[in-house]
């Protein structure tokens, strides 16, 4: 079955590649995910296939000069970077949310996770109006990106505690969980043994 969105796509989309990764030894949003793309370039390539209107790439600072020197193929994406990487996921979402142009639906995708497709997307902006907090599932299994609504958005830029919980955080908000037919949605590639597992050149 095709999913298509026929409302206008009024949608952005945060990619969270903060992490210092310790495990992988290598920054994973430069991961070669094929001959001609690293991780974040693929991420990036499906969010504006779908037609994101902002997408927002929050990085830590080691990693910059990296970035400049492979010449990536980044589109129209913002860069912000995270000087407390320590503080993990929400000081992350909520310095990306801080500097988007305005808050609105938002896919929350992390840097781990380089699979995501159109179609998932698709199948999670369809059911953006029934919960603040859409979660794709394979097998009963909740996995990436997730869509938070507007007011997730409003209420992380209103939230002044940098350090928050995350998952805490996101406990006060309605959710949906929405089967897919994807594995790879479930998928965390922290060490180089998982990426060996999922990937050969």
């Amino acid at each position: 079955m095709t999913h298509t969105v026929t409302k206008s796509k009024k949608f952005s989309a945060i990619i969270l590649a903060a992490g210092l990764s310790t495990r992988m030894g290598h920054p994973k949003l430069l991961l070669p995910y094929d001959k001609e793309l690293t991780f974040i370039e693929q991420i990036v390539k499906t969010y504006n296939l779908f037609g994101c209107e902002e997408i927002c790439i929050v990085v830590n600072e080691s990693v910059i000069q990296l970035m400049e020197n492979q010449n990536l193929k980044l589109h129209d994406a913002k860069l912000i970077i995270n000087p407390h990487p320590e503080w993990q996921k929400f000081y992350s979402l909520h310095l990306a949310a801080k500097v988007m142009s305005k808050p609105q639906r938002t896919f929350i995708q992390n840097i781990d996770n380089p699979f995501t497709k159109k179609e998932t997307l698709n199948i999670l902006a369809e059911k953006s109006s029934t919960a603040d907090y859409i979660i794709p599932t394979f097998e009963g299994k909740g996995g990436h990106p997730f869509l938070a609504s507007t007011k997730v958005l409003e209420t992380v830029l209103k939230t002044e505690d940098p350090q928050t919980h995350f998952k805490q955080f996101m406990q006060q908000f309605p959710s949906l969980r929405v089967p897919v037919n994807d594995e790879r949605i479930t998928i965390n590639i922290n060490s180089r043994e998982e990426y060996e597992r999922w990937f050969s050149f």
